[in-house]
């Protein structure tokens, strides 16, 4: 996955903020960000656990905590994080 794809979820989250998403388009946005993850990390990637413990419902807190977990998996992709590594994984 393209980290500029990466921005867009990010984008649509911080609009999301502003606009305050409805249930609908939260729950959307948040299979977006786990199919981000998912992409580059792995769905059994610890960030995909972070994501459905820290970021149960929609809210301001919880749409930035998403936000947060996408930035650093952002990062891992552009630092060249191997995309068929899956080690970093939750048992």
């Amino acid at each position: 996955m393209d980290p500029e794809m990466i921005d867009g979820v990010i984008e649509a989250g911080r609009e999301g903020l502003q606009r305050d998403f409805d249930e609908s388009s939260f729950l959307i946005w948040k299979e977006q960000a786990k199919q981000c993850i998912s992409c580059i990390l792995g769905s059994n990637h610890a960030y995909n656990q972070y994501l459905e413990r820290y970021v149960p419902k929609r809210g301001p807190r919880n749409i930035l905590a998403a936000c947060g977990i996408l930035c650093a998996v952002k990062e891992m992709a552009c630092s060249g994080y191997p995309e068929g590594d899956r080690r970093s994984r939750l048992q």
